[in-house]
Order: structure tokens, then sequence, then C-alpha cells
């Protein structure tokens, strides 16, 4: 499925915190269609408490899923298939901080997107391997980071923590990692289109129950 045949037919867009709230709130309704599904099968859920020992597995499965995007990116041949590597790890990552409504609002997300989006025409690190390097350290870093104040485990008994305390870790390093993504598009329209296409062929597999 090639993903030039959603390509968005629309008028140059550019970033803020409008059009960020809306890409967030596309992808969080997009990924609760896909989680609805596999919490079926027992996986994903759309909603979940991180303090628990349950949220902070289900927070361990989606962050290999960014790492597994982000290394498919860094294997690509192509500039296109790349990119989209690029926007499907960004896709799960950027779901984790909303699992739990105590971690951050759809707002605050957009605010702080907006806030690490490039203000000009051309991409920093475009068609990089290094920046492709530095996005799988800072990726890692960012899984280990978080994993590291995750203190409830499956087996115990009682809880050894009540309260998650790795919000500031996921926003700091979440927006780390976005700076990187964007800065890989050759402007912020290209990623945009990006977005809305792969959300496109998403919805398209969620239609025709692929």
């Amino acid at each position: 499925m090639n993903i030039h045949d959603f390509w968005p037919d629309h008028e140059t867009v550019t970033s803020s915190e409008q059009v960020w709230y809306d890409m967030i709130v596309r992808r969080w309704n997009t990924f609760s269609e896909f989680a609805s599904i596999e919490s079926r099968n027992g996986y994903l859920q759309p909603t979940i408490r991180f303090a628990t020992a349950k949220g902070q597995e289900l927070v361990r499965m989606i962050m290999f899923r960014v790492l597994e995007e982000f290394a498919e990116s860094i294997l690509a041949k192509e500039e296109a298939h790349w990119k989209e590597e690029l926007i499907d790890g960004l896709n799960y990552l950027m779901v984790i901080p909303l699992l739990d409504a105590d971690i951050c609002s759809m707002k605050d997300l957009a605010k702080i997107c907006h806030d690490q989006t490039p203000q000009r025409s051309a991409g920093l690190y475009y068609n990089s391997q290094w920046t492709a390097s530095v996005l799988g350290h800072v990726t890692t870093m960012l899984a280990g980071e978080l994993a590291d104040t995750f203190r409830n485990r499956a087996w115990m008994n009682q809880a050894q923590d009540i309260y998650f305390s790795g919000a500031e870790v996921l926003l700091d390093k979440f927006a780390t990692v976005l700076y990187l993504v964007v800065h890989s598009f050759e402007s912020f329209d290209e990623f945009w289109r990006y977005f809305i296409a792969k959300d496109e062929v998403l919805q398209f597999r969620l239609r025709s129950k692929y």
C-alpha cells in the first residue's frame, strides 16, 4: 500500500497549536479504534493509569513499538519509506502521554509539539543517517530513563509506588524526539502531509478490516 495514494490535496500548512491539536485528535481517534480491537485480544487499552503495574507494562509494550518503527526508518533504503517509518514511530510515541489523563492533555501536548517545531522551510538534518542514529540513541535513552521510573511489577503482591514519577522524563524526552523527527522533513508542510496520509492509510485498514 503506497502512502502517496492517500496524499492530502491541501494548501501549504504551517505549524500552530491548533494544527497540532487537530493532528493529535486525529491520531488519538485512530489509535483508539485499533486499541479497542487489540484490547479484545488482551493487548492495548485506550486508557490506563501509569501508576499501576499493568499501565507500566503497557507503556513498555508501546515503547518497543516506537523503537521498532524507528529502527525500520534507519534501515530504510528509500526516502519515502524512511519518512513513513518516522511517522509510524512518532504515532506510537505521541499516544503515550495521553494514555493516562493525569500526564498530559491534548492541548498541553499540542503546545509542546508546536514549541518544538522548526519555524523555517528546510529541515536541518534532512535525509541524514547521522540524524537517524541520533534519533535511535535518544529514543533508546527515553525508553531506558522512563522504564527506570517504573516501580510496580506484575509479580508484586503490593505496589511499590502509588504514584507515577516519570511524567517529567516522558514529556522532556518526547519533546527531544519530536524535534528530531520534524527536522528530518524538508518542511513542516511535508511532515504534515506524511502524517495525514499515514493516518488515512490506517483508517483504510480499519474500514477494510485489514
